[in-house]
């Protein structure tokens, strides 16, 4: 992560009224060391912004991309109707692609639609 990129997420938080590290996730490492807001950071080389991820029937799962995909690139959505707990597509900017996207459901890791899918069906396997 580049100091700009730190700095604006920092900045983001503090005028959000969020803590200042909100949505950054610690990589490791020792280096030196930044202060911004009376919190320390280590070289920015260690930060990436952390996964965006969501809570369902009690499992935390990531959440889709959050850009857009090029026109023709693949992605998975989840598809609990399937053996293989997920759907591949190429995106093409229709209707259904930007709703997937919008609702957080466009993955370009099948694992990672794969996991969505079994968070979604945790409720019903544990009534049923």
């Amino acid at each position: 992560m580049k100091v700009e990129e730190l700095l604006r997420h920092v900045a983001d938080n503090v005028e959000a009224g969020r803590r200042v590290g909100h949505g950054l996730l610690f990589l490791g490492g020792v280096s030196s060391s930044t202060s911004v807001n009376g919190v320390a950071f280590d070289s920015c080389a260690d930060y990436t912004l952390a996964p965006n991820t969501v809570t369902i029937n009690g499992i935390e799962v990531e959440r889709g991309v959050t850009v857009e995909p090029v026109n023709g690139m693949t992605y998975f959505t989840p598809a609990i109707h399937t053996a293989k707990l997920h759907r591949s597509r190429s995106w093409r900017s229709d209707g259904y692609d930007k709703e997937c996207f919008c609702r957080g459901l466009a993955f370009l890791d099948k694992n990672k639609a794969e996991d969505m899918a079994k968070a979604m069906l945790a409720f019903q396997n544990a009534e049923g």
